[in-house]
């Protein structure tokens, strides 16, 4: 089955972008980013159920890339279990976002990391809908 997605994302090379969820000590792996939104990868100690969250990206490849307070709403939270994983004592899960009210200045740091990200490191996933 073929999914279109409204905007177009971009995929993150593993590890190269880091997630920190703000009043929590939950750091996540950054899976995908678009101008409206992004998911990530996170270790859940308890399942959490939670329909806003903030939220700060940043990177070690990008200097003095750090962009902090994203207000976001939960999408969706599943489950995601690799078949190597299967008995894993960990509990993997992805979360999607989209983006709330941005700032101009968080509108420009998000611009500024889409625009600069390795072009090896990011290939665009599904397809506008006009």
């Amino acid at each position: 089955m073929f999914h279109h997605r409204r905007f177009v994302r971009f995929q993150v090379a593993e590890d190269e972008f880091q997630l920190i969820r703000q009043n929590t000590s939950t750091i996540g792996w950054l899976k995908d980013i678009s101008h409206h939104g992004l998911s990530y990868e996170y270790i859940a100690a308890e399942r959490q159920q939670v329909e806003l969250e903030e939220i700060g990206i940043f990177s070690d490849t990008i200097k003095g890339m750090f962009l902090p307070g994203l207000s976001c709403k939960v999408v969706y939270d599943i489950n995601v279990v690799e078949e190597s994983e299967t008995f894993s004592v960990f509990n993997f899960r992805r979360r999607g976002l989209r983006y709330r009210t941005l700032t101009k200045g968080q509108r420009d740091r998000l611009v500024y990391l889409l625009n600069n990200v390795n072009d090896n490191s990011i290939e665009t996933v599904g397809e506008t809908d006009g």
